[in-house]
């Protein structure tokens, strides 16, 4: 056992977070990660045109492009406010916190 775990093996908490605290953070992380998963899967959320790559002038490094976009279909747009409204709910619930 190191010095950092308490006899039950889990790590000790020096400040004495509640443990409810802890677990609305940890949902958070959660919410938060699941959030930017969604986001990093779905198309822009209009349907806009893309654009080709484009060179760089000075190092000739060719820049990306963007393909167009069909924007969201209404069961993604309803993911994505499902998991904002969750995010924003345990923020609060963190940052409202007693502790």
């Amino acid at each position: 056992m190191s010095r950092n775990a308490s006899p039950d093996g889990k790590p000790k908490d020096p400040y004495g977070f509640p443990v409810d605290l802890k677990d609305l953070q940890a949902r958070l992380h959660r919410a938060h990660a699941a959030y930017r998963v969604l986001l990093e899967s779905l198309p822009w959320p209009m349907p806009l045109p893309g654009w080709g790559g484009v060179e760089h002038s000075h190092t000739k490094e060719v820049l990306p492009g963007r393909e167009n976009s069909p924007g969201w279909t209404p069961e993604q747009a309803a993911e994505e406010k499902r998991l904002w409204d969750l995010v924003r709910k345990l923020s609060i619930a963190v940052a409202m916190h007693p502790y």
